[in-house]
């Protein structure tokens, strides 16, 4: 695993650092959005160069989270990405015009307010929220960190220049676990088992492996049929030394080994997917399920959390019904307002059968393994209708009120069955980072196909809503991005119209709102512009998506932010 970071001068070092690698090296060591940063900094030169003054330099970035699930909540009681800033020099410091971002290329994202919390005497520190929630208080910023790796930049004020102070570029972050310098506001950045938001850093040790993802397959097996379990696995110090299942069909639970050798319903061997088998069962037979992963030294993490006392399950023969999650959003802004004038996340239900289903004691979770957080009540949904449950973490607003939030980040939504059908799975959904104001939904209605909307369509059909991309014709001063041929197999050329001269961004995503590149960043004049893909990702392969220069077949999001405003464009991409 590769981490890049810097203590003042990133820039000017890492373009140095660039330019004695091939970028063939580079961009076999880096992931696709990072291997983008590279590009894009050496193509900037010095404008990013500018060094710190005196004082700014003794500022350090000390600590972050990029996925906070119980850790420290925030003022609005919320648990939010955080970022926590050192003042390691002689002198007093005053943040106040600074800017923190999670874009290198883009330095000026959130400036830091003028505020006592952020004058800094010698060793204090500042303590902000990345949580994209401005309205929250004045040290919330106006972006999210991702979990899965990006950047964190503090840049000096304009009136100095806004020259970088301290950069890093991170890669994949653990649920609850920090990321900080060791020794406290000097040392390199280590993971961190137990985090220390605006304390003294400690040096922590091993951290455990990462398990996530477990599922099986089929959902409602039948009488005497299989099931594979399969269960993503990683260690972000060290290695897996062991990875096992333990299923219980009701007389003890029984113990076998998970593979990532390809064999055992697994993947790819050596792609951190783990497999094994449980054999089949009577009907109406409970089988509870969890995994245990164990690395070198003998860390150990079990999923669920508090396995096993808490496990994942499923009912032999159990029936579902044609219920599905058809269409949510995490990030709901100003969409769609509750019964109360708030805009909550949300979570539609829709029955894609012929005949009434009764909905009384189904459950609904963001926690896979928590299956019962939210209980419907007495309801019933008709053939083809839908029901809204709003995600807010306000049971008392009301009976369709859930006890849990969706995290724009990511997370998981889950439909299962009653306490007295074993809490049976009916239907889930494992989702990445989420865009604002912009819904995820099948189409069609209770379809295997998941995409973005622009237009959401709460307690309404998927079917009608215009979808990321598909906006009709703008006018001729409007921002317009679009990719032609589309859908495609082998290139495409994306086009975009700038209405005025702007600072653009265009980035790729996936169809889970993962990032894949960065395909482009820079000040461009008015007009039309075109960028061929392929040429795009010849310049930054080295990801799993990528294959010199190709994607892989599926579904993916173009997402172009020129000055304040921001397009989304959905391409195909064929065999």
């Amino acid at each position: 695993m590769l981490v890049l970071v810097s203590a003042h001068r990133f820039t000017r070092e890492l373009a140095m650092t660039i330019s004695m690698v091939s970028m063939s090296t580079i961009s076999t060591l880096l992931s696709p959005r990072l291997c983008a940063l590279a590009l894009g900094l050496l193509a900037l030169g010095p404008v990013l160069a500018v060094p710190a003054g005196p004082a700014a330099a003794a500022i350090v970035l000390n600590e972050f989270m990029a996925s906070n699930a119980t850790n420290i909540p925030d003022e609005a009681g919320d648990f939010e990405d955080w970022i926590e800033i050192l003042n390691t020099g002689p002198g007093t410091v005053n943040l106040a015009g600074m800017f923190l971002t999670d874009n290198l290329l883009v330095p000026t994202r959130w400036q830091v307010p003028a505020v006592a919390a952020v004058i800094l005497a010698p060793g204090q520190r500042a303590f902000i929220w990345a949580d994209a929630e401005l309205a929250e208080g004045p040290l919330h910023t106006n972006f999210r960190l991702a979990e899965n790796g990006e950047e964190i930049g503090l840049f000096d004020t304009i009136a100095n220049g806004n020259g970088a102070i301290d950069t890093i570029i991170y890669a994949e972050q653990a649920t609850d676990r920090s990321y900080g310098r060791f020794p406290d506001g000097s040392g390199p950045w280590i993971y961190m088992a137990t985090p220390s938001p605006n304390a003294t850093n400690v040096n922590q040790g091993n951290i455990p492996p990462l398990v996530s993802q477990t599922d099986h397959e089929p959902n409602s097996p039948g009488s005497g049929q299989p099931v594979v379990i399969t269960s993503r696995i990683r260690d972000l110090d060290g290695t897996i030394f062991e990875a096992r299942l333990f299923y219980d069909p009701g007389a003890g639970f029984v113990s076998v080994l998970l593979f990532d050798d390809g064999l055992h319903g697994d993947g790819a061997p050596g792609d951190q997917i783990y497999g094994a088998q449980i054999p089949g069962f009577a009907q109406n037979t409970a089988v509870r399920y969890y995994v245990r992963a164990r690395d070198e030294d003998l860390a150990t993490t079990l999923d669920p959390a508090g396995a096993p006392g808490a496990t994942y399950s499923y009912v032999v023969g159990y029936t579902r019904p044609p219920l599905f999650v058809n269409e949510f959003m995490a990030a709901n802004t100003v969409t769609i307002a509750d019964e109360w004038g708030q805009y909550d996340d949300w979570v539609e239900i829709y029955n894609a059968g012929t005949q009434p289903v009764s909905l009384t004691d189904l459950t609904l979770s963001d926690e896979l393994a928590s299956p019962n957080k939210y209980t419907f009540p007495q309801v019933v949904l008709g053939p083809r209708d839908f029901i809204l449950v709003w995600c807010d973490g306000e049971p008392v607003q009301g009976p369709y009120h859930a006890n849990f939030s969706l995290r724009a980040a990511g997370e998981q939504i889950g439909l299962f069955a009653s306490a007295a059908n074993g809490h049976a799975v009916i239907d889930t959904l494992t989702f990445g980072p989420q865009l604002d104001d912009v819904s995820f939904g099948r189409e069609p209605d209770g379809g295997a196909l998941w995409r973005g909307y622009t237009r959401a369509t709460p307690r309404a059909s998927n079917q009608s809503p215009i979808a990321v991309g598909e906006a009709p014709a703008p006018g001729a001063t409007d921002l317009v991005l679009r990719a032609g041929p589309n859908p495609f197999s082998a290139a495409t050329t994306v086009r975009f119209t700038l209405p005025v001269a702007a600072h653009v961004t265009l980035v790729l995503n996936d169809a889970l709102g993962r990032r894949v590149a960065r395909l482009l960043a820079g000040d461009l004049a008015s007009g039309e512009h075109a960028l061929p893909l392929a040429t795009a990702l010849r310049g930054i392969a080295g990801g799993q998506e990528l294959r010199r220069g190709r994607l892989a077949a599926g579904v993916y999001f173009l997402e172009l932010i020129a000055g304040s405003e921001r397009r989304v464009a959905k391409i195909d991409v064929l065999p």
